[in-house]
């Protein structure tokens, strides 16, 4: 064991501090896009709702939340979790007007989680440039570097 290390006082559950605000966007967000094809169907469905419709809903709520995991388990470190990931994209476009903070954060988190998928899907672990957790903690501190 290295000094750094027995200097180092955090655990994995207190690296990250993020403030309440972030934390009700990226949930809002996780939620509105896990969920966006039943929201989909519930809003322009109006006319009639086949059985066929809610088992295509269903399929791709499981593929979306399949995508999310494939991700999650690429794209997550020691050092930096993906979820950690996403508060910190949260904190990043965090204002302090809560409209204006969801019309900021959901695009950025959208094309986060696209990115992030995309790094899994390309996943090469012995190249530094395709390898799906750092390109993701790349990805992380450059949005951070560039927060509001």
């Amino acid at each position: 064991m290295s000094p750094a290390d027995k200097n180092c006082t955090h655990d994995a559950q207190s690296k990250l501090q993020a403030p309440w605000r972030a934390h009700i966007c990226v949930w809002f967000f996780m939620l509105t896009s896990s969920m966006s094809p039943l929201l989909l169907l519930c809003f322009l469905g109006r006319q009639s709702i086949g059985l066929g419709n809610w088992a295509d809903t269903f399929i791709a709520i499981a593929l979306i939340q399949g995508a999310l995991w494939f991700a999650q388990r690429r794209c997550s470190s020691e050092d930096l979790s993906y979820w950690e990931g996403l508060l910190i994209v949260g904190t990043a476009t965090t204002t302090k007007i809560s409209p204006f903070t969801l019309l900021l954060a959901f695009p950025v988190l959208l094309l986060t989680v696209a990115a992030s998928f995309l790094f899994a899907v390309t996943h090469d672990g012995n190249s530094p440039l395709r390898h799906a957790q750092l390109c993701y903690g790349r990805l992380i501190i450059a949005i951070y570097r560039r927060r509001l």
